[in-house]
């Protein structure tokens, strides 16, 4: 039987001037599964730029994120956009089931995370499928030494798929800088864990904010390179189930 569950990136913007806000390296992994079924990836942050990337090789999309623009490189799909337009056109699921009943907790729990003094939130929300419903609960640890607007978070996090609209909204009620994340399933043993790695007030990020766009054939709009996602999508999808698509 199939683990669901959902992994999130960290949301790191600043309210911070670019001088003053750190630099921040966070990972994403998955635990409890094969490595070949692992699918990492990595977000680095310095005040209103981010960039996001998951998977690797062929297989890897980029987000680059500065202010309101956003890049996207997806092997030979780019585009150029804006969060504002992302909102406007969220992504359908893959298949992978429903977010609902999204809760969140406040716990007093402290922890010190990278020398920064960190609290706690629990959210618990289900996923539900057609066949099968898994609760989730997510173990979160923020700080407020690093304010942050939520809502200007990554868009590999914040424009999240229609499904996840829910869990994203929950997300951006954390008032902090999230440090460590971790996601475990009421049935077997996977979960996933993105923490901060690396946080760093010297460091400039200097020509680390940069995306390859070598590959793509052209620059699409969002609603063109969503609508070519989903296409993608559909058809892993059919061959991951034994029907041919043509």
């Amino acid at each position: 039987m199939k683990t669901l569950f959902i992994t999130t990136t960290l949301v790191f913007a600043s309210v911070v001037s670019f001088s003053q806000s750190p630099y921040i390296k966070s990972v994403s992994r998955m635990e409890g599964v094969p490595e070949i079924f692992q699918t990492k990836s990595t977000t680095i942050s310095k005040g209103d730029k981010i960039k996001t990337e998951i998977g690797k090789g062929s297989g890897q999309t980029t987000y680059l994120q500065e202010g309101n623009k956003v890049t996207i490189v997806s092997a030979d799909l780019c585009c150029t956009t804006t969060t504002e337009e992302m909102a406007k056109e969220p992504t359908k699921g893959s298949g992978s089931g429903k977010i609902e009943n999204v809760k969140t907790e406040f716990p007093d729990d402290t922890t010190t995370f990278l020398k920064h003094k960190c609290k706690k939130a629990i959210i618990t929300y289900d996923i539900k499928t057609s066949m099968i419903k898994v609760t989730n609960t997510m173990v979160i640890w923020y700080t407020t030494d690093i304010p942050s607007h939520n809502e200007n978070a990554s868009v590999s996090d914040s424009q999240v798929m229609e499904d996840y609209a829910e869990l994203a909204k929950a997300l951006a009620g954390i008032k902090g800088t999230i440090l460590s994340n971790v996601s475990t399933p009421s049935m077997g043993t996977a979960r996933g864990v993105t923490e901060a790695v690396e946080i760093d007030y010297t460091k400039t990020g200097e020509g680390d904010f940069t995306i390859d766009t070598s590959k793509c054939k052209k620059m699409l709009t969002y609603k063109e390179f969503v609508k070519e996602s989903n296409k993608r999508a559909a058809r892993m999808n059919a061959m991951n189930s034994g029907i041919r698509m043509h």
